[in-house]
């Protein structure tokens, strides 16, 4: 393996999430990427490509920065090709001149610079993001101001409430560096970021979490842990706002520093947003307060650790889950947070009919 191949396989990116046309079997989103293989998502079923060859010919990506991604990566699986197929003419007695090695050692390097300012576009330095979030953040108080926004939620299993009560929110790409043990609700995270923790402002997204109660995990036990809005402005993090779910909105944005903007967020309680099922919601008819967001999958991904300080409130659904938590894992750690039964958490919201699918 030579240095260029080195260099692809450290830049690889993650393509998780994205959505992919076939000429054949229309629209579908790549929900799984094991090396030189995708598996895709289509109504009629899942397909498995070839990767990066299916591109060439049967599947196109709408995404231009992926799409340009994609293209430098067939480039360099072709030069790789030609060099191969060059090497076994030269040791059969055809040499290649020096002339052309250097050419194509100057073009292999012009594209592996190319694809790291595709990467750095789309996913920035950290210093980037904490300088855009430092911009943003007047804005950002404005709007919190504005809405009368308290608090962020985010929801888990009980079974990791005693590791969140004594190290805070930990994200699942550090979970096991530190040795933090944790049961995962999402084990696919379309959305690819493993750095950050999903959170949802005031209310829960009460789809995904009657999904996973409901369906996923039948007879599993849950909290809300109640964040204070100060989380937003924590200069340890950084937050994405997402005006629906995350696993949709980062295939549709150019680079991720856009979600990191006073737009963003205040894009999370806009007027009017279309459904992928092409329906068509008005705020105004849903009868919501001014600090619920529009969409119920709205999300705000907030990176790396969030500190237990930010932890304002943990909610049960009933005294039942509060005792069997007490009698697994004692009272010393959950005495010092305040702790409530609010049932309201674990319930959709009022304007559920608004969105629900029609059959």
């Amino acid at each position: 393996m030579n240095i260029f191949t080195n260099i692809w396989m450290v830049d690889d990116m993650n393509l998780i999430g994205f959505y992919v046309k076939h000429k054949d079997f229309g629209e579908g989103i790549i929900k799984q990427q094991d090396g030189n293989y995708l598996v895709v998502s289509f109504s009629q079923g899942d397909k498995r490509f070839i990767y990066p060859d299916a591109f060439d010919n049967f599947i196109t990506v709408s995404d231009n920065k992926i799409a340009e991604f994609i293209s430098l990566e067939l480039e360099n699986k072709k030069c790789e090709k030609s060099k191969m197929e060059k090497q076994k003419n030269q040791q059969n007695g055809n040499i290649v001149s020096k002339t052309v090695f250097t050419n194509e050692f100057s073009a292999s390097w012009d594209n592996i610079f190319n694809l790291n300012s595709i990467l750095e576009d789309f996913f920035p330095k950290r210093e980037t993001l904490l300088t855009i979030k430092r911009n943003h953040e007047g804005k950002i108080k404005e709007i919190v101001a504005q809405t009368k926004i308290e608090y962020l939620v985010h929801f888990t299993r009980i079974d990791n409430l005693s590791s969140i009560l004594k190290s805070g929110l930990i994200p699942v790409s550090l979970q096991h560096e530190m040795k933090i043990p944790s049961v995962h609700n999402d084990e696919q995270r379309i959305d690819s970021k493993l750095d950050c923790t999903s959170c949802s402002v005031a209310f829960p997204n009460y789809k995904l979490f009657y999904t996973f109660r409901e369906h996923k995990f039948p007879g599993t036990s849950w909290v809300v842990i109640v964040l204070d809005k100060d989380v937003l402005f924590s200069a340890s993090n950084i937050s994405y706002y997402c005006q629906t779910n995350a696993a949709g909105v980062f295939p549709r944005v150019s680079s991720a520093k856009e979600l990191c903007t006073a737009s963003a967020f205040e894009n999370m309680f806009c007027d009017s947003l279309t459904t992928k099922e092409n329906k068509l919601i008005q705020r105004s008819t849903l009868q919501i307060n001014d600090h619920i967001t529009t969409d119920p999958q709205a999300e705000v991904l907030i990176s790396d650790i969030i500190d237990k300080k930010h932890i304002g409130c943990v909610c049960f659904r009933n005294q039942l889950d509060i005792d069997e938590y007490i009698s697994k894992n004692g009272k010393e750690l959950l005495s010092q947070y305040d702790y409530q039964i609010v049932p309201g958490f674990f319930d959709a919201r009022k304007d559920y009919m608004f969105w629900k699918k029609e059959n």
